[in-house]
């Protein structure tokens, strides 16, 4: 039997239509940020049991055997990572983690050479922990201020802190952050052996030559502290705000950050129990 020229084709452009194409390959979901680390004291030995409390995320863990500890499926944002163990003095380190970064840390803790009572251990904990939690919560909310982890600092290396702040107020004279500021809205400038004092006029935004005020480890701005008289080594991180209406409520009373805001948050602030 013979088969008609014009089946054949029907039959073949069938065939071609029926033959299975191979599926394209799913792309991986990409990983979150991870933070893995090991607990040792000064001596390189792991210390097992310390607790670690990533504040920003409320998520815990503890050291293991091996000092080994592990937060994974993490943000690319800002962190405070709280370290605390009996016998030991806090560690409190601020992390800025990248996405799909897998971030390896050390944390050596110090032996403490006596031991506090647990009321004033506690109270001095929660205390420091709040402030930290503000600084998650203004680093993450709609405020105008430039927020600088220990992460943020270490990518951009100066000599002095005002080399590194002048980035971010951009409309200020350098010299400016070698003056005490906080003076409220009667603002001074200082000479530059502090031996006189010239009160400024004008309103604070079009003030190129008035001193930011400072506040340390995220308390109340004081008076007469300069942005220069911090080493930046001494930094663990900062919070920087131009003049204006984008200050935070708990700074914006009474006037004193009218020239701009930097709250220098300090390494040793860290070990706030080695006072008696």
């Amino acid at each position: 039997m013979r088969i008609a020229p014009w089946f054949l084709t029907i039959a073949a452009g069938v065939g071609i239509l029926a033959t299975p194409r191979p599926l394209a390959p799913q792309s991986q979901p990409k990983p979150k940020p991870s933070l893995h680390g090991v607990v040792v004291d000064s001596s390189r030995q792991p210390i097992e049991g310390a607790d670690l409390e990533l504040m920003g995320e409320r998520r815990r863990t503890v050291s293991r055997s091996d000092g080994s500890f592990a937060f994974d499926e993490l943000r690319a944002t800002r962190y405070w990572l709280m370290i605390r163990r009996i016998g030991y003095f806090p560690v409190q380190l601020s992390l800025t983690l990248q996405r799909e970064e897998a971030r390896d840390l050390r944390v050596v803790m110090a032996q403490h050479p006596f031991q506090l009572p647990d009321v004033v251990v506690n109270a001095q904990e929660t205390n420091y922990r709040a402030r930290m939690r503000e600084f998650i919560w203004r680093s993450r909310s709609s405020f105008g201020g430039r927020f600088l982890t220990a992460d943020d600092i270490a990518r951009q290396p100066v000599q002095e802190l005002a080399h590194l702040v002048i980035r971010y107020l951009p409309f200020k004279m350098i010299y400016t952050l070698s003056q005490p500021g906080g003076w409220g809205e009667t603002s001074f400038q200082f000479d530059e052996d502090r031996s006189s004092l010239t009160r400024l006029a004008g309103r604070p935004r079009y003030r190129p030559h008035c001193p930011p005020a400072v506040a340390l480890n995220g308390g109340s701005v004081s008076a007469g502290w300069a942005v220069n008289d911090f080493d930046p080594e001494e930094v663990e991180a900062l919070e920087i705000y131009r003049e204006g209406t984008n200050l935070p409520i708990e700074y914006s009373f009474a006037g004193k950050a009218a020239c701009g805001l930097v709250v220098i948050w300090l390494k040793s602030y860290a070990r706030p129990s080695q006072v008696p």
